[in-house]
């Protein structure tokens, strides 16, 4: 037998083949040698010949017209399994390690609830932990032609979402110390009345104060940089996530969000 594999989730190149040139013609970096400097999410006019009216757009403005939006296939995930497919594969080329932890974590729920409860329970929880991949940055969601052919709807038409997405990295955890605080690596900054989310990788989400956030020398700060080391307390009356079962624990290299 072999393998069924299904690109699932993730950015979409506007060449179906693979060998788009585009990249090439315009900046010199061969796509198909891993230079692609994504041509097809620049904004062009469409210009007919001996016409400098552009036509791409109703106000004559430049439009991403060759961009797609980014493919979101989880509430199609039970007419996959059901038609054999063995595994899902997720786009990551450059992207944070924030997107890394909600997409995989997203996806591994729905495969774990899908083959674990009733076909009627799908839908609804296939629909809230679609609303996780809203926390990350994308340029909107299309389910492509898993579903129906794509059409004009498929087509990327407006601001990149990543500053309305929500949430931003806060940091990496680096070390817990007997399970009652952890060491954590800083992306961006963050004052001392922010709550951490950080992302356990049984797919829990776990929420710590930062009012206690203190250097490794012990000292209370009022506030993190990026790219520095704090402390933070892990108490056991954390509020954790409803999502697996169990209780989640905290573990070196799970990524810790913030809500902006």
């Amino acid at each position: 037998d072999i393998e069924i594999e299904l690109f699932i989730h993730g950015a979409m190149c506007m060449a179906y083949s693979g060998n788009c040139t585009i990249s090439n013609y315009t900046a010199g970096r061969d796509s198909n040698r891993g230079g692609c400097i994504q041509s097809c999410r620049f904004s062009y006019s469409a210009i007919p010949v001996n016409n400098a009216v552009a036509v791409n757009s109703t106000d004559n403005t430049p439009s991403s017209l060759m961009s797609s939006k980014d493919l979101r296939g989880i509430d199609l995930l039970p007419k996959f399994l059901k038609i054999g497919v063995d595994s899902i594969k997720v786009e990551g080329r450059m992207k944070s390690p924030l997107y890394a932890a909600t997409t995989t974590s997203a996806y591994a729920l729905a495969l774990k609830w899908c083959n674990s409860t009733v076909q009627e329970q799908w839908s609804e929880k296939l629909q809230e932990l679609s609303g996780m991949l809203e926390k990350i940055p994308h340029r909107g969601y299309t389910d492509g032609s898993l579903n129906n052919e794509a059409d004009a709807e498929s087509v990327y038409q407006g601001e990149r979402n990543g500053r309305n997405s929500g949430y931003e990295i806060a940091g990496t955890v680096m070390e817990v110390e007997d399970g009652k605080s952890f060491t954590m690596l800083t992306h961006n900054s963050f004052d001392r009345n922010k709550t951490l989310e950080i992302l356990t990788f049984d797919g829990g989400v776990i929420k710590i104060s930062t009012q206690e956030m203190k250097d490794l020398n012990n000292k209370p700060v009022k506030r993190a940089n990026p790219s520095r080391l704090f402390r933070f307390a892990c108490s056991e009356a954390a509020e954790q996530s409803a999502d697996v079962s169990g209780i989640s624990q905290v573990q070196p290299l799970n990524v810790v969000r913030l809500k902006i």
